[in-house]
């Protein structure tokens, strides 16, 4: 079994291997969900080992994003305007363009 650092590590190089930018944003991004804790939490636990269960979550969510699917449906919440908005398929993501137009 790998730690939850050799773990996160070993993500951001196959995200990085399938040509995702920010490789270590979004593997921290997968884990967190996978595992429900936030960064802080992730990092004090980096030397632990995940559980079967809660890596097999991850491993899913993972595959997920490798074959493209957005980071903000797999994490089911996207923050916009300082406001969390609900995440799932067909439901537009905001890019920070967008935040500049409502700006205006």
């Amino acid at each position: 079994m790998s730690t939850l650092s050799q773990l996160l590590r070993t993500t951001e190089q196959r995200l990085a291997r399938a040509g995702i930018d920010d490789t270590k944003l979004e593997a921290e991004l997968l884990w967190m969900t996978a595992l429900d804790i936030d960064r802080a939490v992730l990092y004090a636990q980096a030397n632990d080992e995940p559980d079967d269960a809660l890596s097999a979550n991850a491993e899913a969510l993972i595959i997920r994003r490798l074959r493209r699917e957005p980071i903000a449906y797999l994490m089911g919440r996207r923050e916009f305007y300082g406001l969390d908005f609900a995440m799932a398929p067909g439901v537009l993501i905001a890019r920070p363009d967008t935040e500049t137009l409502v700006g205006e």
